[in-house]
């Protein structure tokens, strides 16, 4: 599923719902962002967006619809014969956990960020991703106005999550341990160990996600405007302490 929107540099909706053909117009145009969104893309779909309209290095584009456990940031400069304009490559994990389902998921989430555009890539629904659109459609914050304001919000939220995750997974490890001691089986035992081995797998996320954060949070990147560093560097923050916690 492709969804697009271009906003004004004001950050007000210019339209949605593009025609992919249409796309190339939209990018030439400097007093537009272009925000496209790829929710379980079929092949056509992706080959279409990432190859024909946006022209992004073949290994970029392999590291994204490869499935991918690294998170990692590179930045792509066109050489002599590229097509594309410069762009930061992102991989990161989104993490969900349910106490009612038992269930602990990861969703990876790709960025593709350029002076004037802004590509998501996605298998799974992914909240930070839909709240950051319905924001960008109220006009809350401003935030449209830029892609790497768009990609700052997102991170954001994604962040945020990891918390509740954090927090759900402790409480249950607590009531299983007492559940231990006080009548002791194999079953429990063995979703004690369960949610255990969860608690590590965060922190095999966060803590690589964590140094790919701290690249922004330095202003090692000319795409992030320098007024936009601290909001980076916030992000950090908040990924430290949960690495902290977990």
């Amino acid at each position: 599923m492709i969804r697009s929107l271009a906003f004004t540099t004001q950050g007000r909706l210019h339209t949605k719902d593009i025609e992919i053909f249409l796309m190339p117009t939209l990018l030439a145009d400097t007093n537009l962002f272009l925000w496209v969104d790829l929710e379980n893309p079929t092949p056509e779909e992706s080959q279409r967006v990432l190859e024909s309209i946006f022209h992004f290095h073949p290994l970029s584009i392999e590291d994204c619809v490869a499935v991918s456990e690294a998170p990692k940031v590179e930045e792509y400069t066109p050489k002599e014969g590229d097509r594309f304009t410069p762009y930061l490559f992102m991989v990161i994990h989104a993490v969900d956990y349910s106490r009612k389902d038992g269930v602990f998921a990861t969703s990876e989430l790709n960025f593709f960020l350029g002076r004037n555009f802004l590509v998501t890539y996605h298998e799974l629904p992914l909240k930070s991703v839909h709240m950051t659109e319905e924001r960008c459609l109220r006009g809350t914050g401003h935030i449209a106005r830029a892609p790497d304001r768009v990609a700052y919000t997102i991170l954001d939220g994604i962040v945020e999550n990891y918390k509740p995750a954090l927090d759900e997974l402790s409480l249950e490890i607590a009531q299983l341990e007492h559940e231990v001691v006080q009548t002791p089986d194999k079953q429990t035992l063995n979703r004690l160990l369960q949610i255990k081995k969860e608690v590590l797998h965060l922190r095999h996320i966060v803590s690589p996600q964590r140094e790919v954060l701290a690249r922004f949070a330095h202003g090692e990147f000319k795409l992030i405007r320098p007024h936009l560093v601290p909001y980076y560097r916030d992000v950090y923050d908040g990924l430290f302490h949960i690495s902290e916690l977990a």
